[in-house]
């Protein structure tokens, strides 16, 4: 699911900004919480539209090419999250772009998995 969550910001990113403007992908490690920031440099949401984002009503506006969606997604996004026992939350600003965040607990088990794996793969 959260692979999906990632895939779904990050195909919005790409969908809301220009070709020549860059995305941004970062994450940390919070005590036992996962920070993970999307952050493009794309057209910004509306202030008007801002309280729709996460609305269970099909929300959906074009993208820079003029790309459709469903306006499913950033709900399906949230309702994975708060089902990982997390949040998300996003800021924009119109005509600069959006930063989506989301945090999860339980990152300290998968982070000393992961560095298990990175230290087996070495030897």
């Amino acid at each position: 699911m959260i692979k999906l969550v990632i895939r779904n910001l990050v195909a919005n990113a790409i969908k809301f900004s220009h070709s020549s403007s860059k995305i941004t992908i970062t994450a940390e490690a919070l005590g036992n919480r996962l920070r993970l920031s999307i952050a493009d440099e794309g057209v910004g949401i509306a202030p008007e539209h801002r309280h729709k984002i996460f609305d269970s009503i099909n929300f959906t506006v074009n993208g820079t090419n003029n790309e459709q969606g469903t306006g499913l997604g950033l709900n399906l996004c949230k309702e994975f999250i708060k089902s990982h026992g997390g949040e998300i939350w996003f800021e924009s600003e119109l005509g600069k772009g959006t930063t989506f965040t989301f945090e999860i607990p339980g990152v300290e088990i998968e982070t000393a998995q992961i560095n298990q794996e990175k230290k087996k793969q070495k030897a």
